[in-house]
């Protein structure tokens, strides 16, 4: 259960430099527990960079999560809640990649008795100023069952062969239909046929992805664009719902990933959960259920051995998302 520990408490600005703040409190196990974040940056254009970092030797060292890795360019200035994860993806300093704590060299963090807490922006122009806002900042329990959920975006034909690599395996997976290709066949893309024997004889569930695959921030931008939008997912969904293929009607997956503060909105109004291409693992329950996050694979740059090295670095959930 998530328990806020700080609500509309913190703005912090910067302009050419650095501001933070360090928050003390009685030690927290965060070897049990995560991190649980909302937050904003504002005037991102000029920022340098934003982070939260922890110190169990009351801040005589750090691990450092650096924020920006979390946001989707879309997704502008719009309030993100997020999950850190705990010691399972730390690294020692230039030897990480991508969204993980960074530790300083030399320092071993003891993730049982985390003591501080600091909060930092940087901004790179000394004539516009950025800020970081923080409207939450609490624990959410650690998935301690983790899982893996397989999603192979657009329902291309070509995962026909992972389908049966996945059945001798035992697995079952997802896949995020189109729902025009449903009206009138595409080329290239599961028939109803097969996306019934897919679900009905391998127990997968078929999930909307909208009725036409645009990328909404770039294509509903006009005064009547909500609904506009609405009407693509809604559509999306009666395709699924006709074919007899509404085996997910909990889930909406973006197409291409893109959602911002007011598509989202109307995606929460019929979803009570949302996918997006944003990377980065899960907890359970999740940090923001309209914007789930993933671990993408691309066919054929992206090879199942790296995968498993991937997955494997942390207890916690991912969503595998397939593309080609």
């Amino acid at each position: 259960m998530h328990v806020p520990e700080v609500k509309n408490a913190i703005r912090l600005y910067a302009r050419n430099g650095q501001s933070s703040a360090v928050l003390t409190r009685r030690a927290v196990n965060l070897a049990r527990q995560s991190l649980y974040l909302t937050f904003r940056l504002l005037n991102r254009r000029h920022l340098k960079g934003a982070a939260i970092a922890v110190s169990s030797d009351h801040g005589k060292s750090w691990a450092t999560w650096a924020l920006a890795s979390s946001l989707h360019a879309s997704w502008a200035d719009g309030w993100l809640s997020i999950s850190l994860p705990s010691s399972n993806l730390a690294h020692r300093t230039g030897h990480a990649a991508g969204a993980t704590w960074i530790i300083d060299n030399g320092i071993r963090i003891n993730w049982s008795k985390i003591n501080a807490v600091r909060l930092s922006v940087e901004g790179q122009d000394k004539h516009a100023s950025v800020a970081l806002d923080v409207a939450e900042l609490g624990l959410a329990d650690v998935d301690r069952r983790p899982a893996v959920a397989f999603v192979f975006d657009d329902g291309y034909t070509s995962i026909l062969p992972a389908t049966e690599m996945m059945k001798a395996a035992g697995l079952k997976g997802n896949v995020a239909l189109i729902g025009k290709c449903l009206q009138a066949p595409c080329s290239g893309n599961l028939d109803i046929a097969q996306a019934h024997a897919l679900q009905d004889g391998y127990g997968w569930d078929m999930v909307n992805h909208s009725m036409y695959h645009v990328d909404a921030v770039r294509n509903y931008v006009g005064p009547m664009s909500l609904a506009a939008y609405g009407r693509d997912v809604a559509r999306g969904q009666a395709e699924l719902v006709k074919a007899g293929l509404n085996s997910a009607p909990n889930w909406f997956i973006y197409p291409h990933g893109s959602t911002n503060r007011r598509l989202l909105q109307v995606v929460a109004a019929r979803y009570p959960f949302a996918r997006t291409t944003m990377p980065g693992e899960e907890r359970i329950p999740f940090a923001d259920p309209h914007r789930v996050r993933t671990f993408e694979l691309h066919y054929p740059k992206d090879t199942s051995e790296g995968s498993g090295d991937a997955t494997a670095l942390t207890p916690a959930s991912e969503v595998l998302v397939v593309r080609r």
